[in-house]
This record gives C-alpha cells, structure tokens and sequence, in this order.
C-alpha cells in the first residue's frame, strides 16, 4: 500500500513538474527509491503511447461534454467510474468513450466531432488545456480523490437538451451543477446501477 501511494505521489510529480524534479530530487534521501520511481513515471511521460492514447482520447472526451473545468472535473470522474467498472464497452479509456451511445461529442452525428477528435497535445486552448490537465489529474489520482460515489456512471446536461433522457425520468440526481448567474441545471450525475 505504502509503494502504491509512494509510486502515484512520484508519477503526479512527474506529470506536473517534469521528471527533472524527480532527478533533483534522487540525490536526497533514498536514491534507489526515487530513481526506481523517477525511471517508472519517465517511461509514462516520455515513452508510453499506451498510456499517451488513453489519457489523450479520456480528455477528448471530457472536452466534448464541457468547457467549465468544474463540470470537466466531474465528467472525468464519471468516465473513469465506468473503465474501473468494466461495464461500458470496455477497459480502456479509449473503448468506453467510443462505445456506441455513450458520449454524444464522440460520435460522427455531433456538430463538434471532427474537433473533438482531432484535438492533440499540441493544440492549446484555456478549455482543452483544463481538460488534458484534468484528464492526467484524475487518470493518476487515488480513487479516495473521487469527488462522486464510484457508482456514479451516468450524467447529462438539462439546459443542452430538450428533453430528459428516459434513463433518468424519475431519478434524483446524486449530484448537480447549477450555472451560478441563473440558478439553472447545468449537469445532472446519477448512480442508476
């Protein structure tokens, strides 16, 4: 449990300040320990494709549904509740956001998908770059982090669509973002399992 916690604590170093830190950081105390770690959050930084493409198409996804970075913050949650659950289509990022049904932003019908598809590392934007922050931030996080129930799996926007979707008719929302000027449902999130 300790290495596990030691292990995120040196890959969320690496994400946000660069594994130049880490290597600062192996001349203090218990060199083989960071080096170990150092040389693990490297290879998730600058090597893995794998873990590049996931963490790349989970924030295309939480872009598509939101440019609020609180609202960003919450759909990530969501969407990783339902890799971990192994429910939607999936055990990747990538499956389960692609699943048919699932995320409107992410199928050809969306105004938007030739965007959000398309949006890289490279591409920059206040709300792209909130939700690849997000999306390395929640991918690495300890679930204790989880801001819903891991059950929480689904949600929708009551100010984007006309109509309530039949799977929450009659459910109450296990959490809720209003829009702050009008008071008004931006996001619903639901545990419906």
């Amino acid at each position: 449990m300790q290495n596990t916690k030691i292990k995120n604590i040196y890959r969320l170093i690496a994400k946000t300040a660069g594994c130049a830190l880490i290597a600062a950081l192996a001349f203090t105390s218990n060199i083989t320990l960071l080096s170990h770690h150092a040389e693990a959050a490297s290879i998730d930084v600058l090597g893995s494709s794998l873990v590049d493409d996931e963490i790349l198409w989970f924030a295309r996804t939480i872009y598509s549904e939101t440019k609020k970075s609180e609202e960003q913050t919450l759909v990530a949650w969501v969407i990783r509740n339902r890799v971990e659950s192994g429910l939607y289509g999936g055990d990747s990022y990538e499956e389960v956001v692609l699943a048919r049904g699932q995320f409107s932003g992410m199928h050809a019908t969306d105004k938007q998908y030739a965007i959000n598809i398309s949006m890289n590392y490279g591409d920059t934007s206040p709300s792209w770059d909130s939700a690849l922050s997000i999306a390395r931030s929640v991918y690495y996080a300890d679930a204790d982090l989880n801001p819903l129930s891991s059950e929480v799996m689904h949600f929708y926007s009551p100010i984007s669509v006309a109509n309530t979707p039949s799977w929450a008719v009659g459910l109450e929302p296990a959490h809720t973002v209003a829009d702050p000027v009008t008071s008004r449902i931006r996001f619903a999130f639901y545990d419906i399992n």
